[in-house]
């Protein structure tokens, strides 16, 4: 008699949804309606559940959703992949206050997703987005003023973090995020006003880091980034006052480095302490770089 094999099909494990929580007596529509904007391609499935026992089927642009009452909701967004959602400071931008979870769909796109969304609060880390399919996250939550902490993205993909984090006036730390194949991370965390410290992020194929730190006024210390791809770091830290000895760690660090010739740099109102004005120096007359920053100290 033959053995009886019972055969096991290995299914993959239904998405998880992405969670989101809405108020809807926050600025933007009437005060019991909430307008999801969502990008998706014809062939993609998106179905949302709003939070009062209702659903619909997602469609490309705004989906605009009637509660019986005002109030706070929890939507979740099911797909196994959609391009996602843009509010790009328009519509009701300020009614969504928490990202619970990005679920486990693929995201395609990420460009102002969340740009000014200013009262979220709060991303939890969940399952955290799959960028398989994207290379930007310019502008992605340019705006989020309120928003405290953010999780470890996966940006190990990503190219172009322009203005990622811009305005998010509430962050005083971010993790390390994987910058490895990143090479434009113009004003990243431009006017990030209560970022007090930041991680050594692999900024070793960067060319722009132009604003990157702009208006950062929090932030006193920095890791010795490696700098060496850089064509243009102008207002790289334009409106900040580094300690002395951290800035002069920074110029000591550069100068060991086979740097781009002709980069123009801005240290802001930092100044340096003897060592760093002879690292300075030779930046200068080796390399031709411009240097602004607050001279020497006393």
């Amino acid at each position: 008699m033959r053995p009886f094999f019972k055969r096991i099909v290995l299914e993959r494990p239904a998405p998880k949804p992405m969670i989101i929580v809405v108020d809807t007596t926050k600025a933007g529509s009437a005060t019991n309606t909430f307008i999801l904007p969502i990008i998706k391609d014809a062939s993609e499935t998106v179905k949302i559940y709003w939070g009062d026992g209702t659903n619909s089927v997602g469609a490309t642009g705004d989906n605009t959703h009637v509660y019986a009452s005002s109030g706070v909701y929890t939507v979740r967004i099911a797909s196994k992949i959609f391009g996602g959602i843009k509010f790009n400071n328009l519509g009701d931008k300020a009614k969504i206050t928490s990202v619970v979870s990005f679920g486990n769909g693929v995201t395609r796109l990420l460009v102002s997703a969340f740009f000014g969304c200013s009262s979220i609060t709060s991303m939890g880390n969940g399952y955290l987005i799959s960028l398989t399919t994207t290379t930007t996250t310019q502008a992605m939550l340019y705006g989020c003023a309120a928003l405290t902490t953010v999780p470890l993205f996966d940006l190990s993909k990503v190219t172009t973090t322009v203005a990622m984090f811009q305005s998010c006036a509430s962050l005083t730390t971010v993790p390390l995020f994987n910058l490895s194949k990143t090479i434009d991370t113009n004003y990243m965390f431009y006017n990030c006003t209560a970022l007090a410290t930041v991680p050594l992020f692999d900024l070793s194929k960067v060319t722009n880091v132009s604003g990157m730190f702009r208006d950062c006024t929090s932030l006193t210390t920095i890791p010795l980034f490696n700098l060496s791809s850089v064509t243009n770091a102008a207002s790289m830290f334009s409106g900040v006052t580094l300690a002395t000895t951290s800035y002069s760690d920074f110029l000591i660090n550069l100068a060991t480095l086979p740097l781009k010739s002709g980069v123009t740099f801005h240290g802001g109102s930092s100044k340096y302490n003897t060592a760093g004005a002879t690292a300075r120096a030779y930046i200068i007359s080796t390399f031709g770089w411009t240097i602004t920053d607050g001279g020497a100290a006393p």
